[in-house]
């Protein structure tokens, strides 16, 4: 079988702090990510959910582990969207 995988780069024209910003302040992730607050203690290898509310249960809709973070520089992580039929598996 062929693993999944999708790699994706994105170029923001936008000052890197303000980019690191978005990405890891769960207040600004709750206005991109349909009100989800993302989770982490941002170091390599630490868990990474975004929490939100569905027909008001609190659930988590996508879950990663951090991959490589250099502050200013680099983050890379995995996401899964742990409410689909596809086994969880590295």
């Amino acid at each position: 079988m062929t693993p999944l995988l999708i790699k994706n780069t994105i170029t923001i024209n936008a000052p890197v702090s303000k980019v690191r910003d978005a990405l890891i302040n769960s207040e600004q992730t709750k206005k991109y990510m349909f009100g989800c607050e993302v989770v982490s203690d941002w170091e390599a290898g630490s868990s990474l959910v975004w929490n939100g509310t569905y027909k008001g249960k609190e659930m988590v809709f996508v879950k990663g582990t951090i991959l490589e973070l250099i502050p200013e520089k680099i983050l890379k992580y995995t996401t899964f969207d742990p409410n689909i039929t596809i086994l969880d598996v590295p």
